[in-house]
């Protein structure tokens, strides 16, 4: 039994971690949902994955899988309640996990979690890889569910450019 006064760590108990996790990316993907558009079909920005990168990189490589089996029924069920297609929250499940886990991994064999922000080097790094690389790939994986799914629709960015690019050819 635990005293009082000590510190439960989150990542020597995974599946206490990975609770916390899908609580977290709940509320993320409570605030990313508000956050989209009602014309687009993505938001503009998506805290879940922050979130569950966040999580990933401060823990065992081995501990992994019960954060993605821990998310997996939060992210269907908000974004099924919110009325995203099945086969469109699946799709945008396997690039959300993707963004993290390769996010997280590449992180990880880089430079130490706890030494990554604690130079200006490490900062930089983390941008490079958890932001603009990771995020910059999955980017196109994400507009493709949107594509292959049909929930563009027409509407919203791609459905605009192709308006306009009707328009200039008339």
């Amino acid at each position: 039994m635990q005293s009082a006064g000590s510190v439960v760590s989150l990542t020597s108990r995974p599946v206490v971690g990975a609770l916390v996790t899908a609580a977290a990316y709940w509320l993320g993907t409570q605030i990313g949902l508000l956050l989209t558009p009602s014309q687009l079909a993505v938001s503009l920005m998506w805290p879940p994955n922050a979130l569950l990168l966040s999580a990933l990189l401060l823990t065992a490589r081995r501990n992994w899988p019960w954060y993605v089996v821990a998310v997996l029924p939060v992210h269907l069920l908000t974004q099924l309640s919110h009325g995203i297609p099945l086969v469109t929250s699946v799709g945008w499940f396997a690039t959300n996990i993707s963004e993290a886990l390769i996010g997280a991994y590449v992180l990880q064999r880089l430079k130490a979690p706890r030494d990554l922000f604690e130079t200006f080097a490490g900062v930089l790094l983390f941008f490079a890889v958890g932001v603009a690389g990771v995020i910059g790939l999955t980017s196109f994986l994400d507009a493709a569910v949107v594509v292959a799914t049909g929930m563009g629709g027409g509407t919203g960015t791609c459905g605009a450019i192709a308006s306009r690019r009707t328009l200039w050819q008339h």
